[in-house]
């Protein structure tokens, strides 16, 4: 079954139904068997986060995604930056309040400050129960990185001489 779009989705939520009984019970079945994560990434969904966190939408838990969230609040990419962190606080807090998961998405420390490893343990005091980290261009990067500072040490080129970054020799312009 595909998923709902348009006039379908507008009227299943202002109604609180949908026609037909195959995909109501597709629904009412997935949903016994899936959670309901709400991503938290703008000032707007902040505001009204209280009431997506009602208990009667049954909502699992929140989950910050961090790029999205820095951009929309007018900051890309500024994870270290006092708003940022603000806004994070106050989506977890607001999640723990309401009993429902906090969630982030720990881009890794390839996206600088505020994602830094040690940085996942913050996320956890200011009330985070889950961190998801890394991604497949995280971890991709970092794999890379290992490959080839073990393909110079193994070659005897030396870690003290200047050496193109992996970017570039991906490139093929080092």
């Amino acid at each position: 079954m595909r998923p709902f779009k348009g006039a379908r989705l507008a009227s299943a939520l202002a109604t609180g139904s949908v026609d037909g009984d195959e995909i109501a019970a597709y629904i009412k079945k997935g949903g016994e068997q899936r959670a309901l994560v709400l991503n938290i990434e703008s000032q707007a969904a902040i505001d009204n986060l209280e009431n997506m966190l009602a208990p009667e939408l049954e909502v699992d838990a929140v989950l910050i995604g961090p790029h999205d969230l820095s951009c929309n609040l007018g900051i890309p990419e500024q994870y270290g930056h006092p708003k940022f962190q603000e806004a994070v606080k106050t989506i977890f807090s607001k999640a723990r309040a309401a009993g429902v998961g906090a969630i982030i998405h720990h881009i890794g420390e390839l996206f600088g400050p505020g994602m830094q490893n040690s940085d996942a343990g913050q996320f956890i005091k200011w009330g985070c129960n889950n961190v998801v980290t890394g991604g497949d261009l995280a971890f991709f990067l970092k794999g890379l990185k290992d490959a080839v500072a073990e393909i110079r040490s193994t070659s005897g080129e030396s870690s003290g001489e200047a050496a193109a970054p992996v970017e570039e020799t991906l490139l093929g312009v080092a």
